[in-house]
């Protein structure tokens, strides 16, 4: 039921922000367009200009009747251009205030209030995965005789892989949506003009609210402002640190299998050693009953046996390298699987405590921003309150 409900605020967001995606193109070509007739009716005023000149010189000097009329009809012309082309640049420039102070408008209150939803969603989601982690207690077996060892290192690199992935599209995010309200709020600064005020501790902050701009400034100043002050480095930090944490598992995973090839090997050459030793004498013993009897053989004052090749003395020392190899081997897998117990839940909790901090700090911000509007900024106090 709740993927239901997320999947469908996630398609109905997908839609209003195309929505919004498409008037910002529009805005664009209008802009675009509006520059086009600007710099066309700077050509007009140069011409005028330029006219107007050569009549004032014509008149100075004296010129003939025809000549002076000749440019004043022209002169006319032009200024007939210029009104046409200042009334072109009025029609384009409300098409832009109306399509930016409606339609734009409109949009991103749309937006902000499903991002109230989707902060709000995000805050209670990250407390219950928070409670599930610090409740749980995991022990894992990362190594075992039965085990197949390198699809358990794969899938360990493969999951570091998909943290590392997870923490830079968390940051891209983050970014994204930042450089969004930079850009957007950068354009509608450049439509109003202000300047800034002095103060002993530096530029007095600028509110377009202050000076009676429209609602869309105040409501796009607020949100930069209000993003900008909230801090991602705590959550990327926790998943970045969760990333080491199963690299070095993977490391850990890979001495382990090191070591265990090494026990295998010398337990190969101990079982062959130990072969050619029982055909020599023609022994028939069961290993552990030889083993025990060579170590209770006596030695000489060197070390060897009183035998000549000294065969037995070697068979007891490889297998006390042997017996070292494996009691390595096994003090690796102990902390093999300690550290894979530990690692899932002190890296997730870390990272689900923090998550939780940045969307409840997401939500606040996103509460504060000032809708300007009595009949929507109702709907948003109902909103927040459910």
């Amino acid at each position: 039921m709740l993927g239901k409900v997320m999947n469908g605020d996630s398609e109905d967001m997908s839609r209003k922000f195309g929505d919004l995606s498409s008037t910002l193109e529009q805005l664009c070509a209008w802009e675009k367009k509006l520059y086009a007739e600007v710099m066309e009716g700077e050509k007009l005023r140069a011409l005028y200009d330029k006219n107007y000149n050569q009549q004032k010189v014509l008149d100075h000097q004296g010129a003939e009747y025809s000549e002076i009329d000749q440019v004043h009809v022209s002169l006319g012309r032009v200024l007939s251009n210029i009104n046409v082309a200042i009334r072109t640049v009025d029609a384009t420039s409300r098409r832009i205030h109306n399509l930016r102070d409606e339609e734009l408008l409109a949009q991103l209150r749309e937006l902000i209030e499903g991002l109230i939803r989707m902060w709000d969603f995000m805050v209670k989601c990250h407390q219950k995965q928070f409670r599930i982690i610090i409740g749980t207690k995991a022990y894992a077996h990362m190594a075992n005789a039965d085990s197949r060892k390198s699809s358990k290192m794969k899938a360990t690199l493969r999951l570091a892989k998909k943290i590392l992935n997870w923490g830079t599209r968390f940051r891209d995010y983050v970014n994204t949506q930042k450089n969004f309200m930079k850009f957007l709020n950068e354009w509608l600064l450049r439509c109003i003009y202000h300047q800034p005020e002095a103060t002993s501790d530096g530029m007095l902050g600028f509110s377009p609210f202050s000076i009676g701009a429209p609602p869309i400034f105040t409501i796009c100043s607020d949100w930069y402002y209000a993003i900008n002050k909230i801090s991602d480095s705590e959550v990327y930090e926790a998943i970045d640190k969760f990333y080491l944490s199963m690299h070095q598992l993977w490391e850990k995973q890979n001495e382990e299998k090191h070591e265990r090839k090494k026990a295998k090997q010398l337990s190969k050459e101990f079982d062959k050693q130990l072969r050619i030793f029982q055909e020599e004498r023609g022994l028939h013993w069961h290993r552990d009953a030889l083993l025990n009897r060579l170590d209770a053989s006596e030695f000489d004052a060197n070390g060897e046996e009183s035998d000549a090749d000294g065969s037995d003395n070697d068979l007891v020392m490889m297998n006390n390298r042997l017996e070292e190899q494996k009691a390595r081997h096994r003090a690796i897998v102990r902390q093999l699987n300690d550290a894979a117990s530990n690692c899932l839940q002190v890296g997730l909790v870390p990272i689900f405590e923090t998550l939780e901090k940045f969307c409840l700090e997401n939500l606040k911000a996103y509460k504060q921003i000032r809708f300007l509007n009595k009949k929507n900024n109702m709907g948003i106090k109902l909103l927040l309150t459910n």
